[in-house]
C-alpha cells in the first residue's frame, strides 16, 4: 500500500470536511441545529476540555497497555509496518489526529448517535475502522475494548458536549500515533 503524504493529507481533509460536513448537514436538515448551536451547546468550555483531556489520555494509556501485550504482537507488527510506510512527522500526527477527532466526532456523535444511540453508533464506528474481525481474535478483543472507548466518547458528548468528545478523540489518536511512531522508529 502506497502512503504518499499527499494522499494522507487529502484523506485528512476529506475526514475533516467531508465527514464533518455530512454530520453538520444531518443536524441542520433533520433537527434545524446550526453549527454555532452545535459547537456551543453543553457544559462550559473548560469543563468540556478538561473532561475530554482526562478521558482521551487515560484511554490512550490503557490502549497502549493492551497493544503492548505479547498477545498483540502480530497486530503490533502490522501497525508498525503501517507507521513506517506512512513515515509521519509529529506535525503529521497532529494534523491526522485533529482531522479524525473533529470530522469523525461531528459525524458519529452529532449526525448518527442521536438516531442509533451510543452503543450501536460505537459498534458501527469500530466496525468501520476494521477492529472487529472474526478471523483475528486478538484484534477483535482490542476492538471490543475500542467499542468501550467509543461509547465513552458518546457519553462525553451526551454529558459535556461535542468539544469534550472531540478533545478526547484528538488526544487519544495523538498519544497513540506518537507512541507507535516512537516504538517503531527505534526498531
Amino acid at each position: 500500500m502506497n502512503f504518499s503524504q499527499r494522499k494522507l493529507f487529502l484523506l485528512g481533509f476529506f475526514t475533516l470536511f467531508g465527514f464533518g460536513g455530512i454530520g453538520l448537514s444531518i443536524l441542520y436538515f433533520t433537527e434545524s441545529i446550526t453549527p454555532f448551536t452545535f459547537f456551543t451547546s453543553g457544559k462550559l468550555l473548560w469543563q468540556q476540555l478538561l473532561s475530554g483531556t482526562v478521558f482521551g489520555i487515560s484511554a490512550a494509556v490503557a490502549a497502549l497497555g493492551i497493544v503492548q501485550t505479547k498477545w498483540m504482537t502480530k497486530e503490533m507488527t502490522f501497525f508498525g509496518e503501517l507507521i513506517e510506510k506512512m513515515a509521519p512527522t509529529y506535525a503529521h500526527a497532529v494534523f491526522y489526529s485533529f482531522c479524525a477527532g473533529v470530522g469523525e466526532e461531528i459525524l458519529f456523535r452529532g449526525g448518527i448517535q442521536p438516531y442509533l444511540g451510543i452503543w450501536i453508533t460505537s459498534f458501527l464506528f469500530i466496525l468501520l475502522h476494521g477492529y472487529i474481525n472474526p478471523y483475528n481474535i486478538a484484534l477483535t478483543v482490542y476492538g471490543i475494548f475500542m467499542i468501550l472507548i467509543s461509547a465513552g466518547l458518546g457519553y462525553l458528548f451526551e454529558i459535556y458536549g461535542i468539544l469534550s468528545s472531540i478533545t478526547a478523540h484528538f488526544l487519544f489518536d495523538l498519544v497513540m500515533f506518537i507512541s507507535l511512531k516512537k516504538m517503531f522508529s527505534s526498531k
